[in-house]
């Protein structure tokens, strides 16, 4: 495992993350290979976008799975050193029970200082686990 997905990793877990559920994460990364990304946030609707700048190709990932994201409306994301590309982790918390995502997160570290960021938390999102990491599409 690369050294950022652990840190990053290690971030969530132990400084945003809910304690006493059980914890998943995704690392992102392009289907040609990259790991560098601009990423965009509407924390308003729960939905966030990012961009591989190697091939610029595009994903999203919404909480209400309505597909509905429209891409110019989103926040860019940038760190406190003004740079805006990150290689990026998600988090889900999990209920106990039954499987459902409680929460989910997801953070950048940023490839030129190193910061790693929580840029955006969803709260209640009442997914089951088995849907919620693979509704990340391609707009």
């Amino acid at each position: 495992m690369r050294e950022s997905t652990i840190a990053i990793r290690e971030f969530l877990t132990h400084t945003v993350m809910e304690k006493g559920f059980r914890k998943e994460f995704a690392d992102v990364e392009c289907k040609c290979g990259g790991r560098v990304f601009l990423l965009g946030a509407d924390t308003q609707f729960d939905s966030v976008s990012w961009m591989c700048v190697s091939c610029e190709t595009h994903y999203c990932l919404e909480a209400t799975l309505t597909y509905t994201m429209i891409l110019d409306e989103l926040a860019n994301c940038s760190c406190p050193c003004d740079l805006d590309r990150f290689e990026i982790g998600i988090g889900v918390s999990l209920y106990p029970i039954n499987e459902v995502v409680s929460t989910a997160y997801i953070a950048g570290m940023c490839v030129h200082c190193g910061k790693i960021t929580c840029f955006d938390l969803w709260s209640d999102v009442d997914l089951p686990y088995s849907l919620f990491f693979t509704s990340i599409y391609e707009p």
